[in-house]
């Protein structure tokens, strides 16, 4: 019945938080971005505390930002991560910040590949021009997947709602 069901979700869930030693997600070390689906797991229009559940909470607040934005960074080096905007507690943006290596798209396009490969995997993606590098686009349904390309090669990606600008 409904309880057993209930029981063995919850009894999944804490063995697998007490083998990784959090409670809370965290956010993935390489992520995937399935385009048009989602970035590491998180889709569009998650709220925010469903976005805090996935990835936990050790985030800053962007202060400069005009809408809340969740700035995750991993806590070791240099500033590396993702960060998620939302418009009404609503993800509307869910972008890489800087270039965290190991992070890749179901495709197999990774951050640090040559531009050329976009096009081998993707087609023929519009391009919008960000102020210090290029957003590379392929719109599907409502959303946007931007491959964010500088110096001819991918350094990031972005996941946003098609009505939001891909330069984030």
């Amino acid at each position: 019945g409904t309880h057993e069901m209930v029981a063995l979700v919850l009894y999944a869930v804490l063995a697998l938080s007490s083998q990784t030693g959090q409670a809370r997600g965290q956010l993935p070390t390489q992520g995937t971005i399935v385009p048009g689906v989602s970035f590491a797991g998180l889709k569009l229009g998650e709220t925010e505390p469903r976005v805090q559940r996935a990835w936990g909470s050790p985030y800053e607040t962007c202060q400069y930002c005009t809408d809340t934005t969740w700035l995750f960074e991993y806590r070791r080096g240099e500033p590396l991560g993702v960060a998620v905007r939302f418009e009404r507690n609503r993800a509307v943006a869910i972008f890489s910040l800087g270039s965290p290596a190991g992070w890749k798209t179901s495709k197999g396009l990774y951050i640090g590949d040559p531009v050329s490969n976009v096009y081998n995997l993707y087609g023929s993606p519009g391009t919008s021009n960000c102020i210090g590098y290029d957003a590379l686009t392929v719109r599907i349904g409502q959303t946007t997947t931007s491959f964010y390309s500088a110096a001819g090669t991918i350094y990031g990606f972005a996941l946003t709602a098609a009505s939001e600008s891909p330069c984030q």
